[in-house]
């Protein structure tokens, strides 16, 4: 059973995904009735065999690979992720048909997910990065340039929160992107002083 504890942890995972859909569905759900709930439960099928293959990738990287051999480990969750696409896209479906939902919710839950998996990636890679340093492995260079990453996709993530919070409200939005400019141009200088320490001191 050890050389299929991969296989195993994906199919369980997979299959929570479709059981904590379908509580949501019964507590938030449109339609009621014993026939909508087979239904639905018949179009969560897509979403578990969507899933598999990312799910089993992420579990092959965390499981089989370490810090040893970041590369590859970036490599697997990069493929993940990619591979992950048409499980987001079934479960957007899903939810825009199932639950009553505002109007632009596809593309704000496209940008919610685009973020916390920039976040997750770029945070697991700089934890990874972390431990590749300390054991002498990694150069610092490397784990400040992913620190960087994960600070740019936070503030990122903020400022479209405050648009998104403010779109109706046009001072407002002007005053964001004077805040926005500001922090780009704090990025920038940050950016250029990296490349300078790297050009001096070297990888």
């Amino acid at each position: 059973m050890e050389e299929y504890r991969e296989i195993i942890t994906a199919l369980v995972v997979a299959t929570l995904i479709p059981s904590f859909y379908m509580i949501a569905y019964v507590l938030k759900g449109k339609e009621k009735g014993i026939l909508a709930f087979f239904k639905t439960l018949a179009c969560t099928i897509e979403m578990y065999v969507s899933s598999l293959i990312p799910i089993m990738l992420f579990v092959v990287a965390f499981t089989r690979m370490d810090s040893s051999d970041m590369v590859g480990l970036l490599i697997l969750d990069v493929c993940a992720i990619v591979f992950s696409a048409p499980f987001f896209s079934s479960l957007i479906k899903r939810i825009s048909n199932d639950f009553e939902v505002p109007f632009g919710f596809e593309s704000h839950f496209l940008t919610i997910i685009f973020f916390v998996v920039a976040i997750i990636f770029v945070g697991a890679a700089t934890i990874g990065f972390g431990i590749g340093y300390m054991s002498g492995e990694v150069s610092i260079f490397a784990v400040i340039a992913l620190l960087f990453m994960l600070v740019a996709i936070i503030i990122m993530m903020v400022v479209t929160k405050m648009k998104a919070d403010a779109a109706c409200d046009v001072e407002r939005i002007e005053e964001i992107k004077k805040i926005e400019r500001k922090i780009g141009l704090a990025l920038g200088a940050a950016m250029l002083v990296y490349f300078i320490a790297l050009m001096v001191f070297g990888v």
